[in-house]
């Protein structure tokens, strides 16, 4: 039986819910107006440059899109950007000036930008949100995430080769003494030392824990399905493909080696063939040591992600969107709090990266 309709993925780590496309966003604009006359601009003109620098500021939230959600953003930013208001709950000048002689008036505003609205009109035009449920592919993820829990360092080791060599030169000299002749002999003796060798250094022994946490899966679940898509858990696929489809797998390959085993992907994209699933993913990340933010001085952890969706409808599988490697560090009053807040945000922003470059790529 055909399966068809959206995406599932399993992410292992710990991690914190998050809203997907929730909260405001402060981000200045500059707006600039000439105006004629001699007594200074009016407040019609002052009024036109606030409405510049609202869509100035509304350009520089923009101009932060990756590629893929820039290419979704040009299919709305004149809806956008002819209704301003909507988008742009409040702001506050921050520093306006009026140069006299060249007649000419600038303000500069900070701006509250509703960056929910925004995301709610880019889920309008994606493919994946106008798609019958007859027209949508199973889109399967696996996620691991592991941490370091020991590390063993070995000391370098030194080998030394010394070679002698030494040279003999011996000399005979003729002497006379009034009537008398002799002989003298002299031995020279000349040695060289040569040093060499090499250091052999071993990699450090590291060892990682490889965890299972349900907050990641409700908080990547929330990200797809407000993008369109809807989330099934891993388990559910593992029994239906006999286990060629198996987290267990994803978490040994990653405690022990830095990347999923060839074998373990074409299994899982031998069993999401099997039951009908067309894309699958694959996301690893790396939570770092902690340290101290020397800003702030809180503890600070950085978390590395890598992601991949493929397309398993060729006879190939391909790589449609990635994502990675990128880092994204969490402060916290402890390390618990801080590793929370660093995967919290790499698993978000891995989530919605990969989110726009299906929307970008009309995959549904």
């Amino acid at each position: 039986m055909q399966i068809k309709r959206i995406a599932y993925f399993t992410t292992i780590l710990f991690f914190i819910s998050v809203p997907c496309f929730a909260g405001i966003v402060k981000q200045q604009g500059v707006g600039q107006i000439s105006y004629s006359g001699w007594g200074g601009p009016s407040s019609e003109v002052k009024q036109d440059a606030i409405e510049k620098a609202k869509k100035s500021s509304i350009e520089n939230y923009s101009a932060t899109f990756s590629t893929a959600k820039m290419m979704n953003y040009e299919k709305i930013r004149n809806s956008i950007e002819g209704n301003l208001d909507r988008y742009i709950t409040d702001y506050k000048v921050i520093d306006d000036d009026t140069d006299k002689d060249a007649k000419r008036y600038s303000v500069v505003i900070e701006a509250s930008i509703n960056t929910s609205l925004i995301e709610v009109e880019l889920q309008k035009v994606s493919s994946v949100e106008n798609a019958s449920l007859d027209e949508k592919s199973y889109l399967s993820f696996v996620f691991v995430a592991r941490e370091v829990v020991s590390r063993k360092a070995f000391d370098a080791r030194r080998s030394k080769r010394v070679v002698q060599e030494s040279t003999t030169e011996e000399r005979e000299e003729a002497y006379v003494d009034g009537e008398q002749m002799g002989y003298a002999n002299e031995t020279l003796k000349d040695s060289v030392q040569t040093t060499g060798g090499s250091t052999l250094q071993k990699s450090d022994k590291i060892e990682y824990d490889v965890s299972n946490a349900e907050d990641i899966n409700a908080t990547m679940t929330d990200i797809f399905s407000q993008a369109g898509y809807e989330v099934i858990e891993a388990d559910y696929l593992q029994e239906e493909t006999g286990n060629l489809v198996n987290v267990d797998d994803f978490k040994e390959d990653f405690r022990y080696g830095d990347d999923i085993s060839g074998s373990t992907r074409r299994n899982a994209a031998k069993g999401c063939r099997s039951v009908g699933v067309e894309y699958f993913a694959i996301g690893t990340l790396d939570v770092g040591a902690k340290d101290i933010d020397p800003v702030s001085g809180m503890t600070r952890v950085f978390v590395s992600v890598n992601g991949k969706i493929m397309d398993l409808r060729g006879r190939f599988p391909k790589t449609v969107a990635s994502v990675g490697p990128v880092q994204y560090a969490g402060l916290g009053p402890d390390q618990t709090v801080a590793r929370r807040n660093a995967l919290r945000q790499a698993g978000k922003k891995a989530a919605e990266d990969l989110t726009n470059k299906l929307r970008a790529k009309s995959i549904k």
